[in-house]
């Protein structure tokens, strides 16, 4: 069969008769795709006027080709699905249209080449998919597909939920541009995969011309031995009543941890590694340990990168993660020119992907320049070589360029991002900072609520501050200086704060009346409106003065914005190892990490 390609407008020709002698016909023309993948919508369109009248009535006609069945030969548009070919085909169409008056005219023909698609040309058959599962974790495989990479644009997979789970599909897709390969084959990564089950795994290949295949491929995995995470089930989740997101993460010392709502750990590192602080960013994670900062992505491959700070040596990585300005928000314990004792977490870096520094925060620095700025001693406040400040979350506020960072002995402070000017203090007024210190009290946020005490987990929802409000008095006041007051649970709570009146309002707070006075969290899934919430009771009876005293426990609860518990899963741990805190990780069913 010849091909061509006919130009994007053909001019009308005219074939009517008029219903008078002063009655011009109407023109026309069709315009739309010359050429289309079988199987692929089409739209033609009409270019049809009257000088001296209306269009009435459209009529189109196709002249040859494959059968098609459009949406309506009668419209200004003519909408199809192009036919399924086994050889590339032509179809021919015309319009005729007709005025008020009776007169009609005729387009010019208009030819559209169909061309049988390459997912037809490529098949995609199960001896040409091999598992290559070369990844210490279970959780983690790869296919290997012997197929052209410069025929397909985008791979996914998908993995089939167990037949009792409420748990969306892990579903991935990824640029083949960014996947191993050679001239005939490509390597997808597959992650997220059930431990000690088989597996089904759909995988999904979309062609450069459009079109697409699917195949599906069985995925036996082990058990996962030596699993840290033995999640007992307090309260299910429900189909008609689950949360958000489907999948969350787990931070600890015993290493990076995923579950799913139904209970189920689905990803696990390779090796463990101390992942306290780190961040879940675009497919990876980014872990900080002492002075390493380890990029670790789903597929299992991690890169390392030292963090470097001038004047700064032996950096100590702590606590969190979070994203700041141009980089990562990072927490660290180091030493510094000129001072004669290590700095306990009271730095600030904020770091790029590379682990070069963008900026540092001293809040030592800043709080005796102020406290001593206003002619008082700073010496009892401020004390290098003690954890006097104890920043255990930092984040920075895009809505007046600030970094707001939680003190657990102390306050949660907001700061100008580039002047370091202290803005406010939300925190417990019965503690050493409020009573002795003047400067501080004048900084002190007003709120008829619940202050923040022992706090962690500092988060924006709705420009409102959201923090995990432990309830736990300072551990490392000066001696006979005021530890201010315990709360008896450990409230999720939101602030208003409005700084025109210098005032904190509490808008919301969930308290089950549970307490944990260390680590801890509380999340929004921000990945949509209306997101529901993961709360993270690290520490739970760690307290407990019972005998013999029980068990200390990690609860974890997903909740909605009314407060409705949607799951409550329990971990045994020992004080908050196991998991010091969890964020939400949808990112898993939306096809983009």
């Amino acid at each position: 069969m010849q091909k061509y390609i006919c130009p994007f407008l053909i001019v009308f020709a005219l074939d009517g008769c008029s219903s008078g002698s002063q009655n011009a016909p109407p023109t026309v023309s069709v315009s739309g795709p010359a050429e289309v993948i079988e199987r692929a919508p089409v739209i033609l369109q009409s270019n049809a006027a009257d000088i001296d009248g209306t269009i009435e009535s459209y009529r189109w006609l196709q002249v040859s080709g494959p059968e098609i069945s459009p949406r309506s030969y009668s419209d200004q548009t003519l909408e199809f699905t192009a036919p399924e070919v086994e050889t590339d085909q032509t179809l021919v169409f015309s319009l005729e249209v007709q005025d008020n008056t009776g007169a009609r005219s005729t387009s010019a023909e208009w030819s559209i080449l169909v061309q049988e698609s390459l997912a037809d040309l490529n098949p995609l058959s199960q001896s040409q998919i091999t598992e290559d599962d070369r990844h210490a974790s279970v959780f983690i495989s790869s296919f290997v597909v012997d197929i052209d990479p410069k025929l397909i644009s985008t791979v996914s997979f998908l993995i089939e939920p167990k037949q009792t789970a409420t748990a969306a599909p892990i579903f991935v897709s990824t640029a083949v541009e960014s996947l191993s390969q050679s001239d005939s084959s490509m390597i997808v990564p597959i992650f997220g995969l059930y431990s000690d089950y088989i597996n089904t795994v759909t995988l999904d290949l979309v062609f450069v011309d459009g079109s697409s295949l699917s195949a599906t491929k069985e995925v036996s995995v082990s058990i996962y031995e030596d699993n840290p995470i033995n999640t007992k089930v307090n309260f299910p989740v429900s189909q008609g009543n689950k949360p958000s997101f489907s999948y969350f993460y787990l931070k600890s010392r015993l290493g990076l941890h995923i579950l799913d709502i139904d209970g189920d750990v689905r990803w696990a590192a390779s090796a463990a590694m101390n992942t306290n602080s780190s961040i879940y960013d675009e497919g990876a994670f980014t872990v900080f340990v002492d002075d390493d900062m380890h990029k670790l992505a789903l597929s299992g491959e991690m890169t390392t990168s030292k963090i470097t700070q001038t004047g700064l040596s032996n950096i100590k990585a702590h606590h969190d993660v979070d994203k700041g300005r141009a980089g990562y928000l990072v927490e660290i314990d180091a030493d510094k020119e000129g001072r004669s004792a290590t700095i306990i977490e009271s730095l600030l870096l904020e770091i790029d992907s590379d682990g070069n520094t963008i900026k540092e925060w001293d809040f030592g620095t800043i709080f005796k320049e102020l406290i001593e700025g206003e002619g008082y001693d700073s010496s009892n406040f401020v004390r290098d070589g003690i954890d006097w400040f104890h920043m255990n979350s930092a984040i920075y506020d895009s809505s007046d360029d600030s970094i707001i960072a939680s003190s657990r002995e102390n306050f949660v402070v907001k700061i100008d991002y580039d002047s370091n000017e202290v803005i406010w203090l939300l925190g417990d007024e019965t503690k050493h900072w409020y009573v002795n210190y003047p400067p501080l009290q004048a900084l002190s946020l007003s709120s008829s609520d619940v202050k923040p005490i022992g706090q962690h987990a500092l988060s924006l929802v709705d420009g409102e501050l959201m923090l995990f409000n432990n309830g736990q008095f300072s551990f490392n006041s000066p001696d006979g200086a005021p530890q201010g007051e315990v709360l008896t649970s450990s409230p999720a709570s939101r602030y208003k704060v409005d700084l025109e009146s210098r005032n904190a309002e509490l808008t919301w707070t969930y308290d089950p009346f549970i307490y944990s006075d260390i680590c801890s969290s509380v999340f929004r899934d921000q990945s949509t409106t209306n997101g529901d919430y993961l709360v993270h009771y690290a520490a739970v009876d760690r307290l407990d003065q019972s005998d013999p005293p029980k068990p200390t426990r990690t609860v974890i609860q997903a909740i909605d914005d009314d407060r409705t518990l949607l799951f409550e899963f329990e971990l045994q741990t020992r004080f908050c190892q196991t998991a010091w805190q969890s964020r939400p990780l949808p990112e898993l069913t939306t096809g983009t990490l």
